[in-house]
């Protein structure tokens, strides 16, 4: 009986499988002994591998990184080898349902070691929740994660944020998925719908995720294998379409050749776009063409900043834009986890124009840590570029403001101590504004005076004009002060 079983959930899995586990020792000591004796293969795949990390990790990556990766998708596919009858497995594995596998070495492990899995995993199931969470962060070092932009959410915050604003059968897309937090939890709701199979699977399609990093678009797929095969009984010839796709959602078209996909499909379809985006900067890339192409996508788009806040542009504002204008529908809408700088940062002044949006919400977290980074939800409707609202109609924003447990604490309204309609200064509860209004400015600012800035730049760039006697006459180099 399914209620004799044991439930393993993210901790367990992390337990049984991580770092320093017997599982571990002897998994990764045959995938070493492999290495040698399988040096072509290995050779081959590392090539793939490094390929696509060395754009995501710079020049960090070295083979120890690349056996800890095929550690960890190896155990993946092992989990499908134990859960799946033998003959399913194979149609699973083989019938290019999982081509992430490529990227990794995970030649097949001894019996052994499937066998003892079998028996660690014997009369167990899998929580319905993203039960790789807590080993893909093992496995992916905190420097390592954040040189993505990981910040894994809290389960508690994505199911609030899924409730209020999903509905069964909705277009949904999760930009940068990550391990599937967002995703596992919208198909688990989808699964646990009082709606018709059909339906539920007509649903599941509609759910699709994006993300650059192939390990992570593996774990989501497995993850949703696992949910349908074990805790809900679905035959592998009968598994909907899984739409999860190795893709950089702001730049996609080199990806489409290669995936069976296609683009067009999904412009402007979705009905809601959610997810928490990679929190880097534009000084975090590791690649300088990757970073001149955001620099000039945040201009078409309307929110460079100034020449000295450039290096400070937020990858997760340009996502919040750039997604919607690619892929949402007009009147959908968008929930992100954002950094609070979005809100009182100079170098998002053109961002909190919102200016193809309306019906903003913000969902604040004074006193919780989380994330270690201050941090909000932002939730917006999008009108797309020809519906104008002018920026006055769009402030005050309605705010929520949560407690330590993620439990509503208060509504307020928050504003900004400027608008333009193209930006605001910095945006804070209208009682905070309301206390700075009292404030008058100090006798002693007439006296305090700025000189040259370098910000953001520790040297200074220019071109000489001319030599005049003792005297040069110089001008700043406008290559470097774009």
């Amino acid at each position: 009986m399914v209620e004799n079983k044991k439930i393993i959930d993210s901790k367990q899995i992390s337990k049984l499988f991580g770092l320093g586990s017997k599982i571990n020792n002897e998994i990764a000591k045959f995938l070493k002994q492999q290495e040698i004796s399988k040096k072509i293969e290995f050779k081959k795949k590392y090539s793939l591998w490094e390929s696509i990390f060395i754009k995501i990790y710079g020049k960090e990556i070295n083979t120890t990184l690349f056996l800890k990766h095929s550690y960890f998708a190896s155990i993946l596919k092992i989990l499908i080898i134990v859960k799946a009858s033998d003959l399913e497995e194979n149609n699973l594995i083989e019938k290019d349902k999982l081509p992430e596998l490529e990227f990794f070495f995970c030649p097949d492990l001894e019996r052994d070691f499937v066998n003892e899995i079998r028996i660690l995993l014997n009369n167990s199931r899998f929580s319905p929740q993203d039960i790789f969470q807590e080993l893909y962060q093992q496995f992916f070092l905190i420097i390592t994660r954040h040189k993505l932009g990981e910040f894994y959410t809290p389960s508690n915050l994505v199911k609030e944020m899924i409730g209020e604003v999903y509905k069964v059968g909705m277009k949904t897309l999760d930009p940068s998925c990550g391990s599937g937090s967002f995703l596992i939890e919208l198909i688990v709701k989808i699964l646990n719908s009082n709606i018709k199979e059909s339906l539920k699977f007509e649903a599941i399609e509609n759910i699709v995720g994006f993300d650059i990093n192939p390990l992570a678009i593996l774990t989501v797929k497995i993850n949703i294998f696992l949910l349908l095969i074990e805790i809900y009984e679905v035959e592998i010839s009968r598994f909907p379409k899984i739409n999860i796709f190795l893709i950089d959602a702001l730049f996609p078209n080199q990806y489409e050749k290669d995936l069976d996909i296609n683009l067009s499909e999904l412009y402007n379809s979705f009905d809601l776009i959610i997810g928490n985006p990679p929190w880097l900067t534009y000084k975090d890339l590791t690649d300088k063409k990757y970073q001149i192409k955001i620099r000039t996508l945040s201009e078409t788009l309307g929110i460079k900043p100034k020449s000295q806040y450039i290096t400070h542009i937020e990858l997760a504002s340009i996502f919040f834009y750039a997604i919607p204008l690619s892929y949402l529908k007009v009147g959908g809408n968008i929930f992100f986890i954002l950094t609070k700088s979005v809100l009182n940062g100079d170098h998002c002044f053109k961002f909190r124009a919102f200016s193809v949006f309306n019906n903003i919400e913000i969902w604040d977290f004074p006193n919780n840590n989380i994330f270690n980074v201050e941090y909000i939800c932002l939730k917006a409707e999008f009108i797309g570029k020809n519906t104008k609202v002018r920026i006055s109609e769009k402030y005050p924003i309605k705010a929520k403001i949560y407690d330590n447990d993620l439990k509503l604490k208060q509504t307020a309204n928050y504003s900004s101590l400027e608008l333009t309609e193209d930006g605001a200064k910095i945006i804070l509860p209208e009682a905070e504004l309301n206390f700075l209004d009292t404030l008058s400015p100090s006798e002693y600012k007439s006296k305090f005076f700025q000189g040259a800035t370098l910000v953001p730049r520790s040297l200074v760039f220019f071109k000489i004009k001319k030599i005049e006697e003792n005297y040069l006459y110089i001008s700043s180099d406008p290559e470097a002060t774009s």
